[in-house]
């Protein structure tokens, strides 16, 4: 099927034209290139932390405005240059378009996407476009889950339960562990609590919490919340260890929140608990296909992630929603 907006030799897209603006454009299309495919978007997610920090204008390495968002594009391959392979009609999950008339930051939400193939994950069969596109964001805690090496059995302490927090939780608990979910607002810890996840509500100190939960202490302390004074006082978490012979080893503290600079580790209080400290790169192909057949095998489940979906033409009130701390997410139908 042919969309309008290739009929009218037009691409769509959401832009942060200046600090807390955000508007509609509209660019040519354009054909691939060789080794490219064109992806007609069905829907794309808001990775928030990332985003609502570039509409800040807070990103370390902003592009000037105007630029497209977003990283996070499901859609159809509507068309392909040569030496691709995939055919027409597959469904992928892609981070945006790689050419653009105004500059992306990473080109997200656009109706139409030029993509290279290596660039591109093929979404499994009964994978719902709106899942496949959480599963970008799903990828991002699942390299974190990778570099911690979990095992069976493991106590683990996810402090921030905004979306990524949220898929960090879930996903160790997937893997066996002892989950305990934190955050100081009530509806981030009502989404997190199942009968696999412990969620607590943050009213005085997250150490308080981790005693009571883990009197034992703990061996994986996850940070999702992008908040340095949250990161310093959730190291108070982990367990002081014992001088002398012991088997035990220091908890490995997982950086998984977005900063937008630098921050600072108080030396004497990881020497005290010998830290491992541990900081994900995004996500590599692996864990986006990873992530995706998990969701295809019914093993994670991210349904309720997708339900505040928004037309492009509402993303200026879909931002305003999340800057309010009113939804963890938003999803652009683009098929509207």
């Amino acid at each position: 099927m042919t969309s309008v907006a290739s009929r009218l030799g037009q691409v769509t897209a959401i832009a942060f034209t200046a600090v807390n603006s955000v508007e509609i454009v509209g660019m040519p299309l354009q054909e691939p290139e060789e080794g490219e495919y064109r992806v007609r978007a069905e829907v794309s997610a808001v990775s928030p932390g990332t985003e609502l920090r570039c509409l800040a204008g807070m990103q370390q390495t902003p592009p000037q405005f105007p630029f497209i968002p977003g990283y996070a594009l499901v859609g159809i391959v509507e068309s392909a240059g040569d030496g691709t392979n995939l055919p027409l009609g597959t469904r992928v999950l892609c981070d945006g378009t790689r050419r653009s008339s105004i500059p992306s930051m990473w080109g997200g939400h656009v109706s139409h996407a030029l993509c290279r193939e290596a660039s591109v994950t093929v979404v499994p069969d009964g994978v719902w476009p709106e899942s496949a596109a959480i599963a970008k964001l799903a990828a991002i805690a699942q390299r974190g889950v990778d570099v911690s090496h979990p095992q069976p059995g493991e106590r683990v302490v996810v402090i921030g339960l905004g979306l990524i927090g949220l898929l960090s939780a879930r996903l160790f608990a997937s893997e066996g562990c002892r989950v305990l979910a934190m955050d100081r607002l009530p509806q981030r810890v009502s989404a997190a609590r199942s009968p696999l996840i412990s969620a607590r509500l943050i009213k005085s100190t997250a150490a308080e919490l981790v005693r009571d939960e883990f009197p034992e202490g703990i061996d994986i302390l996850v940070d999702a919340t992008g908040n340095e004074q949250a990161l310093l006082s959730s190291i108070e978490c982990c367990p002081i260890l014992p001088f002398g012979d012991t088997r035990r080893e220091g908890t490995r503290l997982v950086i998984q929140g977005s900063y937008p600079g630098s921050f600072t580790i108080p030396y004497q209080d990881a020497f005290m608990r010998e830290l491992t400290i541990l900081v994900p790169r995004d996500t590599r192909p692996v864990d986006k296909r990873a992530v995706l057949k998990a969701i295809a095998e019914g093993r994670l489940d991210v349904h309720d992630l997708a339900n505040n979906r928004f037309c492009p033409s509402e993303a200026a009130t879909a931002y305003r929603q999340l800057q309010s701390g009113e939804i963890s997410t938003a999803l652009f139908d683009w098929r509207s």
